[in-house]
């Protein structure tokens, strides 16, 4: 809940869990995961070195049935839109950021090196022409998903990054392309 500058997060109890001012957020980011049909969205606020995260996870693909994907969306609008009142400018990133997204390279590094690993085991075993089927198939697999996740999450690539103050067109994209809505509909 926004109260003037202040975002009071309370528990299923609505008891409170922990408030923020507003004013003194230093960084902010949007992350959407998509595995399937589950969504992850988690939106962070950072001050002095502390995150605090609105999130959401949705299983089965049920995002434009769930109840608490547009209060997600508008809560995030009324954060940013309160941020963007004194600072237009902030930059919103979107993606992984930090140790999270070097934690998501180690996993695309790890699965590439797997990979490449159970290929030259494969390589030294006398292996018949099924097997090859299977096992290429698994390497080849491994491997994709290994340089995927490399790229995705290569820490050395610019994040996208968006202005708090144009968080209204940027929400809007977000319910069009996870929830199949404007979040006016919401």
């Amino acid at each position: 809940m926004v109260d003037g500058n202040l975002l009071i997060c309370r528990n299923t109890a609505d008891e409170e869990s922990w408030r923020m001012d507003l004013t003194r957020v230093e960084a902010t980011a949007f992350v959407v995961h998509k595995v399937k049909h589950d969504v992850f969205w988690r939106f962070d606020l950072i001050e002095d070195a502390t995150r605090h995260s609105v999130s959401l996870t949705i299983f089965g693909g049920h995002t434009q049935s769930d109840p608490a994907a547009p209060v997600l969306i508008n809560l995030t609008r009324a954060i940013c839109n309160r941020i963007a009142e004194t600072r237009p400018d902030m930059p919103l990133t979107i993606g992984e950021y930090g140790k999270y997204r070097v934690a998501w390279l180690t996993v695309g590094v790890l699965s590439t090196l797997a990979s490449i690993g159970l290929l030259i085991g494969a390589l030294s075993e006398n292996l018949s022409s099924d097997r090859w089927v299977t096992v290429g198939i698994s390497v080849l697999v491994l491997f994709l998903i290994g340089i995927g996740t490399y790229i995705g999450y290569n820490p050395w690539r610019d994040m996208p990054v968006v202005r708090v103050g144009d968080i209204d067109i940027f929400l809007d994209n977000a319910a069009r392309a996870l929830m199949g809505q404007t979040s006016e509909e919401a």
